[in-house]
């Protein structure tokens, strides 16, 4: 719920939320984000693998969330990508390939809610991902959090080393997030 105003975080759609003791301020749960009246999209909570990272940043959520979904401006701002295929329409169905820890990765855009959820699957080799990300509007900075699962032959042969590269590679993403959002991080060189 925000501070003081009895509304959840993401009013308006049927996200249940838990408490939390790391934040002063309820997250959402770890349960699917239903969308629309239909449609469901969430990480695979039975996958071997599953990571989640979130964090703070102190800038304006429409400013977090248009950086974060400008999706060819991912090789600028975040030193996990190395180049994304195209500019894509931010729309479920919308494809999209690109590069991240030497793996090519092929996406597919699964949920997008403006400004609160935009989720993706994605395959590479030896690897099926479910990524979602959510985004809280705290008034003086917004708050990001997103979660990753992992199956297919490298999840099931090293879910420990899956999970913990998952989480590593999200909480660099936030990380850089962050710093670009918060004006500590210069563009790359082309």
């Amino acid at each position: 719920m925000r501070k003081g105003s009895g509304a959840p975080l993401f009013s308006g759609r049927p996200v249940r939320l838990v408490a939390s003791e790391r934040l002063p301020f309820a997250p959402p749960s770890p349960g699917p984000i239903l969308l629309g009246h239909d449609m469901t999209f969430d990480i695979d909570r039975t996958a071997p693998a599953t990571g989640r990272a979130e964090i703070v940043i102190a800038a304006p959520l429409h400013a977090v969330w248009t950086k974060y979904t400008d999706l060819a401006d991912w090789p600028d701002w975040n030193s996990g990508v190395e180049w994304i295929g195209a500019n894509i329409p931010l729309d479920p169905g919308a494809r999209f390939e690109w590069r991240a820890g030497g793996l090519t990765i092929r996406s597919c855009l699964q949920a997008v809610e403006p400004e609160r959820v935009i989720g993706w699957t994605g395959e590479t080799l030896f690897i099926s991902a479910r990524h979602v990300t959510r985004f809280a509007d705290l008034g003086a900075g917004t708050r990001v959090l997103t979660e990753e699962s992992f199956r297919g032959a490298y999840a099931r042969l090293m879910p420990g080393h899956a999970a913990r590269q998952i989480e590593a590679a999200l909480l660099q993403g936030l990380t850089d997030l962050k710093d670009a959002c918060e004006g500590r991080r210069r563009k790359r060189a082309a």
